[in-house]
């Protein structure tokens, strides 16, 4: 009879710890299932920012590209101006040659004071031609590094 009593406590004991364990258990998976879902709102929320950023800087780069891409234009514009320019003060700088030969040689000329005015508008003639040259140059090695850096960046 002792022994159906031991027998009935140690079963009642393990019935009420397997009881409180299944108990426990679920707490635990409520518990686990809240985070799963908290993580999940987290996560579409993180997602949510990242294409909200994703967008902007997709946004930034297209406007950089648009305005590289117009910087180009402009200077490849330049480049033609340059030339043509370079071009238009040959012709001036031959007309220039032409007329001061056209002067006379004399040392009595009533049109020395023209002669000299002459002379300098075609110095600085030639200095606006070498100084213009001379930026055309710049203009094109800067643009050659500015060509060259992109092609670094893009790859």
């Amino acid at each position: 009879m002792t022994w159906m009593k031991i027998g009935a406590v140690a079963l009642a004991a393990a019935a009420i710890f397997f009881g409180g364990y299944r108990f426990a258990a679920a707490l635990y998976q409520a518990d686990i299932d809240e985070l799963k879902a908290a993580h999940a709102m987290a996560l579409v929320e993180k997602q949510k920012e990242i294409s909200a950023n994703e967008r902007k800087q997709n946004e930034a780069l297209s406007q950089a590209l648009d305005e590289l891409e117009r910087r180009k234009a402009e200077l490849a514009e330049s480049r033609a101006d340059s030339g043509s320019l370079r071009l238009e003060l040959e012709r001036v700088r031959q007309l220039a040659e032409h007329h001061r030969a056209r002067l006379p040689a004399s040392g009595e000329n009533p049109c020395k004071h023209f002669e000299e005015r002459l002379s300098c508008c075609v110095r600085l003639l030639e200095e606006g031609a070498y100084l213009s040259s001379e930026g055309a140059e710049l203009s094109q090695r800067a643009s050659a590094k500015h060509d060259a850096v992109i092609r670094i960046h893009s790859q």
